[in-house]
């Protein structure tokens, strides 16, 4: 199969991930901040964790089953987050993402985001990309409707997030491709 592609935005490498990438993910991804508004994250999170991560995402993506890239300033090498497409049903993926707590309020998740979501929609045959945060996480609001997602209700969370409200939100594939504001990244 062959790899997962790199995708450029103005300011941003989405790269697939490295095996040398699990100090700075666990470093990031490790901050209660960050990961208390995550479905995955463990907390405490550590390199080990991150290394684990980092080869099971390999494994999803040789499977069909997730695309997960690093996101990255465009220097290449300073890793800002995650972002990723699950794949769980048939037509549809669902778009995750998490950003570093140094780089929040720059719109990264935003750029990061827009550009999943434009490669996933032009790369599959999807009806629709679906997208959640735990209630109480507004910044992850914003950017899904900055992308045109819509929210379509609510659900108690499972797992870590056990008791939680949760909104779930959804993209079709229709209202996509009218998006006046729409752009590909390659």
């Amino acid at each position: 199969m062959k790899d997962l592609p790199t995708l450029l935005t103005p300011r941003l490498v989405l790269r697939p991930l490295r095996a040398d990438d699990a100090a700075q993910i666990a470093q990031l991804a490790g901050n209660w901040n960050v990961a208390r508004f995550t479905r995955r994250i463990p907390f405490p999170y550590s390199e080990e964790l991150a290394s684990q991560f980092i080869r099971e995402q390999r494994s999803a993506y040789n499977k069909g089953q997730e695309w997960t890239w690093a996101v990255c300033l465009k220097d290449g090498l300073t890793l800002v987050g995650c972002a990723s497409v699950m794949f769980e049903k048939d037509m549809a993926g669902e778009l995750g993402y998490w950003i570093g707590e140094a780089y929040w309020g720059k719109g990264y998740a935003s750029e990061a985001a827009r550009a999943v979501v434009n490669h996933a929609f032009n790369s599959c045959e999807l009806w629709e990309l679906e997208a959640r945060h735990i209630f109480g996480n507004d910044a992850s609001g914003r950017v899904l409707t900055k992308l045109g997602f819509q929210v379509v209700g609510f659900t108690q969370g499972t797992c870590r997030e056990a008791g939680q409200n949760i909104v779930l939100y959804r993209q079709l594939r229709a209202a996509w491709i009218a998006r006046p504001d729409r752009e590909t990244f390659v």
